[in-house]
């Protein structure tokens, strides 16, 4: 059995990044969401548990890497409302075979237990909790990858962080640390807490990979570190436009979270609007405008700076 190595994708409104890591299956390799008519997807949830759990793995992989390709870049309202009943029917079938996807993830073969980590984050049940913190100290990163993924998706507040930020710092695997960063900014979103979590994400401002990057500045900005505006600022000149507009949005939220900084976040983006092109102009633009100036300027730079300039 081959092994697929985790697909990593950038959503653009959040730069939200997802590893499907998964046994074959005879879905077409890209995993693209035309394979799967999520019209006929209420008949095959009503055979899911006559499926032997073989073709209901294989079959579920399909599914989910649909469902991620959907998810992530899916522009139009059709293809929204396929990644919501995608959604829905993993939802369903793997709250149906959770019981079995547990015992996969404990005991199956490798290539089964990374499909059975990331399904289970589909069941939103606490149940799948334990096992996918304790499949995060496996020695597999395709399995601590899915696990990431697991956890991720079921977005408790009470998930343990420790593992989650050691693997952020520490992993040599570009995947498993976009992963660990992905799993921290939602579940810190959703509540969840740990004093390793600072700490991280202001090591991961400087990690090689441009994901990783992007999402600890969202997450400084979701901590509201004010320490670390100056660095995030920094970024909006990145030669990479994920992490500047990652920077952009951070800076945005801060300036309107933090009311002390909200010109010192302006400024920095009027600075870099000045000097941007192209997407990254528009993006930056938009940034701005979340700030609340008295009006649109348009593409008047000097009045801009000067609004900039008059706020504390």
């Amino acid at each position: 059995m081959k092994r697929l190595l985790p697909s990593l994708a950038t959503a653009s409104a959040l730069t939200a990044l997802l590893v499907i890591s998964a046994c074959t299956s005879n879905q077409p390799s890209d995993g693209t969401p035309q394979s799967i008519n999520p019209e006929e997807l209420s008949s095959r949830t009503k055979q899911t548990k006559e499926q032997p759990i073989g073709a209901y793995l294989t079959d579920l992989d399909g599914q989910i890497r649909a469902w991620n390709r959907l998810f992530l870049s899916g522009e139009t309202d059709e293809d929204k409302r396929k990644a919501r009943l995608l959604e829905l029917n993993l939802m369903s079938s793997t709250k149906k075979r959770r019981d079995e996807l547990l015992e996969v993830l404990a005991s199956g073969a490798l290539n089964n237990r990374i499909v059975a980590a990331a399904a289970l984050g589909f069941t939103r049940d606490v149940a799948a909790q334990g096992p996918l913190l304790a499949a995060l100290s496996e020695q597999d990163e395709l399995l601590r990858s899915s696990a990431l993924m697991g956890l991720w998706l079921l977005g408790r507040s009470d998930t343990p962080l420790d593992r989650v930020c050691d693997l952020l710092r520490t992993s040599t695997s570009e995947e498993e640390r976009n992963n660990a960063a992905l799993c921290l900014v939602s579940l810190v979103r959703a509540g969840a807490k740990s004093d390793c979590v600072l700490a991280s994400a202001r090591i991961g401002l400087v990690d090689p990979s441009p994901g990783v990057q992007s999402q600890c500045i969202l997450l400084l900005a979701n901590l509201k570190d004010a320490e670390s505006l100056q660095p995030i600022a920094d970024r909006l000149h990145d030669q990479t436009n994920l992490v500047a507009l990652a920077a952009a949005r951070a800076l945005s939220y801060m300036g309107r979270e933090l009311t002390a900084e909200k010109g010192r976040c302006a400024r920095a983006l009027v600075e870099a609007w000045a000097k941007a092109e192209g997407p990254r102009k528009q993006g930056l633009m938009r940034n701005m405008l979340l700030l609340e100036p008295p009006r649109n300027y348009g593409d008047k730079e000097e009045e801009w700076v000067e609004w900039a300039l008059r706020l504390p």
